[in-house]
């Protein structure tokens, strides 16, 4: 009768591969975990059998992912390695990817050795932290760029009360005596005007027979008068002198 010889009634193995109809084992008569991988033949495992997120590095052979199986823009900077990322700046000119590169993308170590010449700094983006210690030497220093205040000394000495930066100017005025003339006058203009008449002032000459004194004084130049001891005995000669104020 149909039915009638159950479970119980089979020996243990008795049932062989000839005894079960195709198509009859589903996944009810299928104990967890009972299907191996000796038991799938190849390639039948397709992509819709597999679970997502379930392929791990694990399971990719080495060098098995090829250029065509990488998207479009797939490969960010930070999956390269730092020399390779060094190596494709290096042999791109960075000029045609400008707008590709992202916001403080190119760091310090990217940078070849000059390669940041004058025309890549910004005017006025030096800053005193930037200039090694003893790096500025005398060649570096435009002729008239230092004032005194910038001077770790006092080039002139000025007396105790005094306030403000002395100014010295110095110079050599030649005069000539006319016949039986003993005196004469001569205007000495400073280079640079004093803020007062108070500074001192000095003259002298280089003849013996010859004295000057200091007849008048203005902001911006002096009278200096020579006087001759000795009537045709000295005709010409220098006048030196200094102020200081």
């Amino acid at each position: 009768m149909a039915g009638s010889v159950d479970g119980s009634r089979l020996a243990a193995g008795v049932v062989a591969a000839e005894h079960i109809a195709a198509h009859s084992v589903g996944n009810d008569e299928l104990g967890d975990e009972a299907v191996t991988s000796e038991k799938l033949a190849d390639g039948a495992v397709t992509i819709t059998k597999l679970a997502l997120r379930s392929i791990t590095s694990s399971h990719i052979i080495p060098g098995s992912i090829t250029t065509d199986l990488v998207d479009t823009a797939a490969i960010t900077r930070e999956k390269l390695a730092p020399e390779l990322l060094g190596e494709l700046l290096a042999s791109v000119p960075v000029q045609e990817h400008a707008e590709t590169l992202k916001q403080g993308s190119i760091t310090g170590e990217l940078l070849a050795a000059g390669a940041v010449s004058e025309g890549h700094i910004q005017d006025n983006s030096i800053e005193g932290r930037h200039i090694r210690e003893g790096a500025i030497c005398a060649g570096h220093i435009a002729d008239g760029s230092l004032n005194p205040s910038k001077l770790s000394f006092q080039p002139i000495h000025t007396p105790t009360g005094l306030t403000g930066e002395a100014l010295q100017q110095f110079g050599v005025a030649l005069f000539a005596f006319e016949g039986m003339e003993e005196q004469l006058d001569i205007v000495v203009a400073f280079d640079d005007a004093f803020k007062d008449q108070s500074y001192v002032m000095t003259a002298s000459t280089n003849q013996p027979y010859c004295h000057a004194y200091i007849k008048q004084k203005f902001r911006d130049f002096a009278v200096i008068s020579v006087v001759r001891q000795r009537i045709g005995v000295i005709g010409a000669g220098e006048l030196n002198w200094i102020a200081v104020g």
